[in-house]
This record gives structure tokens, sequence and C-alpha cells, in this order.
């Protein structure tokens, strides 16, 4: 049961627990390929400073969340400095952020799904998984919401199981050459850690529910993010002490097939790792596509025009923009074939609604200059991500 005080208000351990839920999720097993496949083990520095990054900007969102308690987000945010039209371009520029991140959370779940049945072709595999999960949301949202703690559950086995594995099987020399590929490419994959903490914005909706948020929501911030930190960290350190970069040969390999060449011995293992991580993946993608298509119906109701009126006062408003956001993301992802671009496309876009949002904290007249200090923090790093994902984006088309 949820640890509530007398006043029916969260207390600080669930308040950190649900900080931890929001940011578990199933994109840390898209990193681990991607990262040695393409900056060698150097490439868990990237995750030292979105880290940091993360602090700052998880921080600035519980700031805004206590001056403007209302419901809208960043919509609301943006909009105290930029008027209705910045409102709306925060809350556009987040939805197709996190709808990029479902097209490469799809593109990796497939992986899995081709090695779990190796005669499905991807692109079938691509369709069946979309299909599924736009059936589920259509006939089954409140049974699979009800199973959420099945699937972090399946999350937090495969990557605790994988960290034993490794550990066990550790070897510092898979660690040498550090640095393969110099160190631009390090900075490159900051896109690519940074998808791993994607949920984090979540704790605005936590404000008016925990007891004492002034002080509880801030701690909650940095204790989850500390815990959450140091479990992907082992994770990662792990794959990278137990499995040789050059073991995989493509940045969408999937993590399980990497163990099962690397330790055959242990294929029923890697086997129970791979379907654990399928079925997260699928846990996410259905809540992630219900709260995009939500999203979509607050950002359309936003909008208030005659048209958008009439669809969000549709019987089947929401079906309707299911099905919207459903075609959009299967063009991303029969369209894009790097993950990569994925990658960096949710990155740019996510973080621009971050960014134009903290800007409202920032330029605040009747702020002290103490009160300014994390905010400012929050949009340098912000701004340094932004800008290193459309370097690493244009370096991925040309």
């Amino acid at each position: 049961m949820m640890n509530k005080n007398l006043n029916g208000k969260i207390k600080l351990p669930s308040a950190i627990i649900l900080c931890m839920n929001a940011m578990i999720g199933a994109g840390i097993f898209a990193t681990p390929a991607l990262l040695a496949n393409s900056a060698g083990p150097a490439g868990i520095l990237a995750y030292f400073f979105v880290v940091i990054a993360v602090l700052f900007l998880a921080l600035s969102l519980a700031q805004l969340a206590r001056e403007y308690p209302e419901e809208g987000s960043f919509y609301l945010y943006a909009k105290q400095w930029s008027g209705r039209i910045g409102g709306l371009f925060a809350s556009g520029s987040y939805i197709l952020g996190i709808s990029i991140a479902l097209g490469a959370l799809i593109k990796i779940a497939s992986s899995y799904l081709t090695q779990l049945v190796p005669y499905l072709d991807q692109a079938y595999a691509t369709a069946c998984l979309i299909f599924g999960i736009y059936s589920l949301n259509i006939f089954g949202p409140k049974l699979v919401q009800a199973g959420q703690a099945f699937f972090i559950s399946c999350t937090l086995f495969s990557i605790l199981s994988t960290i034993v594995l490794c550990l066990l099987n550790a070897k510092m020399s898979n660690l040498t050459p550090f640095v393969p590929h110099g160190a631009a490419p390090i900075f490159r994959q900051i896109s690519t850690a940074i998808f791993s903490f994607f949920g984090f914005e979540s704790i605005t909706a936590l404000y008016k529910k925990v007891d004492n948020p002034s002080k509880n929501i801030s701690k909650a911030v940095i204790l989850s993010l500390s815990l959450v930190a140091l479990l992907y960290l082992t994770f990662l350190g792990s794959i990278l002490l137990a499995i040789p970069s050059r073991v995989f040969t493509t940045s969408t390999m999937p993590l399980s097939q990497a163990i099962l060449e690397m330790f055959p011995r242990y294929s029923w293992l890697a086997k129970i790792i791979a379907i654990s991580i399928f079925t997260a993946l699928c846990g996410v993608l259905q809540s992630l596509l219900y709260a995009i298509s939500n999203l979509a119906q607050t950002f359309i109701k936003n909008m208030n025009s005659s048209l958008t009126n009439s669809v969000v006062r549709s019987k089947y408003s929401f079906e309707i923009l299911l099905t919207c956001m459903t075609a959009f993301i299967t063009l991303l992802s029969f369209s894009i074939n790097k993950i990569g671009i994925f990658f960096n496309l949710a990155s740019i876009f996510v973080i621009l609604a971050f960014i134009l949002s903290i800007i409202t904290l920032v330029i605040k007249d009747t702020a002290s200059i103490k009160s300014k200090i994390v905010p400012v923090l929050g949009l340098v790093t912000g701004s340094m991500i932004f800008l290193n994902a459309i370097y690493s984006f244009l370096l991925e088309i040309i």
C-alpha cells in the first residue's frame, strides 16, 4: 500500500519510489550496443554528464510546478513568457519528441522479437508490434495499466540479472582500449544517455499529491535520481567489464544476443532476459502511446480552433488521436533506419520543451538571484544537450 500520512498526502519514501518508477524505463536496454559500437567503454562517461544535467532539469521542473501548480505542464510554463503560441510550441515539441522516442523503442522491441522468433522479418515484426500495441490501447488499456507493476518487474529483473551475470565474468582487459574512437563520439552519445532518463519530467504531476512538497519534491528528485543513476551506471559498467565492445557488431544489437554470443553456456538465461526485456518494452510502448494520445488531446484543446474543438467534442476523440499518433509513429519506424537519428531527434524536441519552460524561471522579475541558480544551470546543461543533439543529428544524416 502506498505510504501516506493522515491528510492523504504521499510521504517522501513513496514519492521517491514514484519518481524512480517514472525514470526506470526499458530505454536503458537500447544504449549498451550503441555506446559500445560508437564510443567504446568510454561511452559510459556520457552518463555522468547526463545525470548532472537531469538533476538540474528535474529540480527546475519541480520549481515550475511549485510556481504554477495548475494543470498544463509545458504549455502552461512556456506560456508565461511567450504567450499562447509559445505554450503550444513547447507542448507540441514535447509530444513530437516522445513520439519519436516511441519510434525508437519500437525499433528496439522489434529486434528482440526477431531474436525470439527468428523466422520473422524485421519489417513484419515491426508491423505486428505496432498493431498489437495499438490494439491494447483500444481494447484493454485498463488491463495493461493494471499490469504496470509486472512490466517494471521485468525491467528490474533484466537489469539485475545482467549485472550479476556480467560482474561474475568481469575482466578489466575488456576496458582497453578505453577510448578507441577518440573523445568526439563520447559527447555525441549524450543524446543516447538522456534517452534512458526520459520520464523524470513527470515530477510536475506529483506536486499537489506530496506532503510538504516545497521540501520533499526536491529531496525525492535528488534521491531517486541518485539511485537510478547508480543502477544504470552499475548496469552499463558491468556489461562493459564482461562483454568486449567488438561483440556489439551493430548499434541495434539486442543485449540478450550479445550475452548469448559471449556466454553460450548461459543460453537459457539469455532467453529469459530477452523475453523480460521484450515484455518490459511492450509495457513502456503501451503506456507511452496512451499517454501521448492523451497529451495530444489536451494540445488540440488548447489550440481552440473550430476544427480542433470538433475533434475534442467527438465521442471518439481519444480513438481518433490514438489512430493518428499510431500512424505517425508507424511512418517514423519504417522511414528512419538509423537508431541514432531517433535518439537525437527525440532529444532535440524533448529538451527544447524543457528549455522553453525553464526560461520562465530565469527571466521572472520577482525571483531572487538564489532561486535562479538551479534554473540557469538547467538552462545551460539543457542547451548543451540540445546543441549536441542537433550536431549529432546532422552527422547522422550526412
